[in-house]
């Protein structure tokens, strides 16, 4: 049956709704952060150690005045080549508050403004699978024995031996199972570097970024300094491995200035994001014309741009950087950051921006010319047309605590540039929607073409009273998408959480729902100055592990208890899938039935029931979430002998039920067999008959298998079926060689396999779904032929699933 291209229908009706919003939008409001109230007084920066007034709305001043684009900036580097475990400490100062940089804006009109990508709640026709479980989780940096500043700025990013992470203001470098390796300040991992990150005495202010760049196994940390923060000069402190040994294979260190060229224009470099691409290391910066230490009346004037070449980068020598400055209502511009396949031979870094003014996300185009510096362009925006969403509040509530900052739309770190075949797309998200959701997009940008609309767009925000802000995503090789943030409410603690989509999900949801990393034990109570500290985040870092271009790691802020001391954690997950070639897109359509008849040579039998006498046997477990309906064995059908197992037929309600009685609405019938071991074998299946009479699509009846007994998933043939058999008992296979995202599970210590039978909240048919005749089997030494089932025609549908076991 061919199905109409909805995601393409959707995303024309989306575009144009979106563009008559932009022009509504553009003409009576201006969009982006709002101001906020004034919080005074509050520590601004150790660069004096000084109290002051603080206002987090800055007027705009667009346009530096100082210098023509390009303009060039040189740096040089200075060398350590020891043990990071080995240097002397240098101490950071404790209890500081960071200045929140602002950019003043009318007040926002987004309160009126439907969001029509708003994810609708999970349904049980149409459920939410559960994220994975999580394969390390381990506890990073914290303000008592690490930290320096509220908020941390927690980021980090994966190699193929190693985690570093970084907040304001030490480093952490981590085993990948969590081992401490180094936990320093900043002031003693810079101590190497040029004055001012370095030297006698170093000025290591924070706004922390670490990176991995996998093309060159190369790590790079970053945060910024300053001789005056209003007068400067202020630098950006780039420290670059030299070996993939971020620990004892030594660094090059570097004072990069980021004043422009003319002194009489000193601009602090606030918020810097730094992304990988091929050809150099590419970073931006909101520019602040501070005054009164960096105070209230200090005015944003634009951002900054930066090409710094790898190659001069990872070797030590002078740095030549290309600088672009864009006097436009452009805030908080990310450079793009690429992961796994790399974009094409002279592909630009795409720096992007939420837009100030418009509905819209503004992307440029960086060109560098390595040889003649000058000729690097710097083009764009190009915008693109976001679906319209509520404005974030500028605080969050947390239980028994202050309330937290949200930092309201600023797109959040990183911009993640992706090639899935042959489809080159930026990946961003930021928090949008009253209580606080994530908002996320994927844009396509392939052969330098920037599409008018997003490929796909969602808000995250489900209806549970919970606020969810602060996010950052990343993608794994085959396209799926991981997003993580921090969730509360005045009932609930701050805790980490997690939530996704595989490539194979709706397009514009995160069909894979939430998990939680941590829990959070405590709230925020801190107080800096005379007024709560409301501080949290600035950011935080999801990435993807080089190894295997799957795992993704997470890390951000909570607390264990009420108190000042926030804390860290490290968490890692992957999808079931991840091999070498990506799993099929299989979409919902009627399939034929396959299967095998009857051989002996080297079958080896696992598991064989057929329901004649007492069931459940060992090995077996029968379960639904209410005990009400559940399998049980049953004489009203059967494919063979007297007896065969009846969804719905045992529980406190279904053993009560005659033959020929309707199935009722929401059941969720599970029997599980296992675990076995497929050790050595080079053919496994699990073979069954089912009788089935349910509503198309929305009743299925699944055969299913899992590596833990949690998560279980359908093979890649389809084998979750709904529809009706005509009273006749059918054969199906399902070929555990080739698994719905859990791939190939020859070989697997423990396997498990699972019938399962799930109805909506709608609809419902007499009977349901029997089966019959089960038969879990291994092949041994050799290979083993298999027949094939007669077609089924077209009463009957099949689908792929995933699905969590309660």
């Amino acid at each position: 049956m061919i199905k109409p291209d909805w995601s393409k229908l959707r995303r024309w009706a989306g575009l144009l709704g979106a563009l008559g919003l932009l022009s509504f939008v553009g003409a009576v409001a201006t969009r982006g952060p709002a101001p906020r109230a004034v919080r005074s007084p509050i520590f601004l920066s150790r660069a004096s150690g000084l109290a002051g007034q603080t206002s987090v709305a800055n007027p705009q001043l667009f346009g530096d005045g100082g210098v023509s684009d390009p303009h060039l900036t040189t740096a040089t580097a200075t060398s350590f080549d020891g043990d990071l475990r080995h240097l002397p400490p240098v101490p950071a100062v404790v209890g500081v508050v960071r200045p929140e940089m602002e950019v003043e804006n009318a007040a926002s009109s987004r309160a009126k403004i439907v969001d029509n990508v708003l994810q609708a709640p999970a349904s049980p026709s149409r459920p939410s699978q559960v994220m994975p479980g999580l394969l390390q989780n381990f506890s990073g940096l914290d303000f008592v024995n690490n930290g320096g500043y509220y908020p941390p700025d927690t980021n980090g990013d994966v190699g193929p031996n190693h985690y570093i992470q970084v907040v304001n203001d030490s480093i952490g470098i981590f085993s990948k199972t969590g081992t401490p390796l180094v936990a320093e300040t900043l002031n003693t991992f810079f101590q190497s570097a040029p004055a001012p990150c370095g030297g006698i005495t170093p000025s290591n202010f924070g706004d922390p970024v670490a990176l991995y760049d996998a093309q060159y196994d190369r790590w790079v940390v970053t945060d910024f300094s300053w001789t005056n923060i209003d007068s400067g000069p202020h630098y950006e402190c780039i420290a670059a491995s030299k070996t993939g040994d971020p620990v004892a294979g030594g660094w090059w260190y570097y004072a990069f200035p980021t004043d422009s060229s003319d002194p009489t224009h000193p601009r602090l470099n606030d918020y810097p994001k730094l992304g990988v691409w091929p050809d150099g290391i590419y970073m931006s910066a909101n520019l602040f014309a501070c005054s009164n230490n960096c105070g209230g009346s200090s005015p944003f004037t634009g951002v900054r741009a930066w090409a710094i070449s790898s190659t001069q980068l990872y070797n030590g020598t002078v740095l030549t950087a290309v600088v672009f400055d864009r006097a436009t209502p452009i805030f908080s511009l990310l450079p793009s950051n690429y992961r796994g396949a790399a974009p094409p031979a002279g592909t630009p870094n795409y720096f992007v921006s939420n837009d100030l003014n418009v509905t819209a996300l503004d992307v440029f185009k960086f060109h560098v010319d390595w040889t003649h510096p000058l000729s690097s362009t710097f083009t764009g925006p190009t915008q693109v047309v976001e679906a319209g969403y509520i404005a974030p509040p500028a605080t969050v509530p947390e239980l028994s605590g202050n309330g937290l900052d949200t930092l309201l739309e600023r797109l959040m770190m990183q911009n993640q540039y992706r090639v899935i075949s042959g489809t080159e797309s930026l990946w961003l998200s930021h928090t949008a929607g009253n209580p606080a959701g994530v908002r996320w997009y994927q844009l396509d940008v392939t052969g330098g073409a920037v599409a008018a609309a997003p490929v796909q767009q969602g808000t995250y925000g489900p209806a549970d009273g919970l606020n969810r802000w602060m996010p950052s995503l990343a993608v794994d090789k085959f396209g799926n998408m991981a997003i993580g943030y921090s969730a509360s409410s005045a009932a609930q603690f701050p805790s980490i959480r997690y939530a996704g989509r595989l490539i194979s999900d709706t397009h514009d949801t995160l069909g894979q729902s939430e998990a939680i990393l941590m829990a959070g034990g405590g709230a925020q109570t801190v107080s800096c100055g005379n007024n709560p500290c409301v501080r949290w985040g600035d950011y935080s870092a999801m990435t993807v592990d080089p190894t295997d271009d799957c795992t993704f790691w997470y890390t951000t802020e909570y607390y264990s208890a009420s108190d000042g001391n926030w804390q860290t954690r490290i968490g890692s997950f992957r999808y079931p899938i991840c091999g070498p070639a990506a799993p099929p897109v299989i979409p919902w359509a009627y399939l034929p039935f396959v299967s095998s008849s009857p051989s002996t040579g080297a079958w080896n039998t696992l598991m064989q029931e057929g329901f004649e006498g007492a069931w459940p046997t060992p090995g077996w477990e029968v379960t639904d979430p209410n005990g009400t309906y559940h399998w049980a064995q049953r004489n009203c059908h059967a494919a063979t002998g007297s007896g065969s197992a009846w969804a719905i037929g045992g529980g406190s309600l279904g053993q009560g039920l005659t033959c020929g009685a309707n199935y009722p609405d929401n059941t969720y019938s599970w029997m599980v067999y296992g675990p076995v071991s497929l050790a050595g074998t080079t053919a496994a299946e699990f073979n069954a008959k089912l009788w089935f009479n349910t509503e198309t699509t929305f009743d299925p009846v699944c055969m299913m298998a899992s590596i833990d007994g949690i998560n279980f998933d359908t093979s890649n043939a389809g084998t979750c079926f709904s529809g009706d058999t005509g009273g006749n008992f059918v054969a199906s296979r399902l070929d555990l060689s080739s698994v719905f995202q859990l791939g190939n599970l020859l070989g697997q210590p423990q396997v498990w396999v699972a019938v399962v039978f799930q109805s909506d909240d709608s609809v419902h048919y007499p009977e349901g779904a029997y089966a019959d005749d089960l038969l879990l089997r291994k092949c041994v030494g050799g290979a083993c032929p298999s027949g094939a089932f007669p077609a089924l025609g077209s009463a009957v549908h099949a689908q792929t699933a995933a699905l969590k076991r309660p």
